[in-house]
């Protein structure tokens, strides 16, 4: 689980959310393996953090709608295709 991943409001839209989950992701790409680790999970805090982190390919939960997942293996297909 990624908690609290924020950027402050004076430094938004900048893209220095998407640098700071695309960072998380990769070390998470890494120690998968080394470590069983299946999914990424986030709890968006609001419609504005659910809809950055959709555009990642996370996918809602289905008895969890506050709740969003990436398997890992969708992450790792992603950094093979960008390089």
């Amino acid at each position: 689980m990624i908690g609290r991943l924020a950027v402050a409001t004076t430094w938004q839209g900048r893209g220095l959310g998407k640098v700071l989950l695309v960072d998380a992701l990769k070390r998470i790409v890494t120690l998968g393996g080394e470590l069983a680790i299946h999914a990424v999970v986030v709890e968006p805090l609001d419609e504005e953090a659910d809809t950055f982190y959709r555009k990642f390919g996370f996918l809602p939960f289905p008895e969890r709608k506050d709740r969003l997942f990436l398997p890992t293996a969708t992450a790792r297909q992603l950094f093979r295709e960008t390089g």
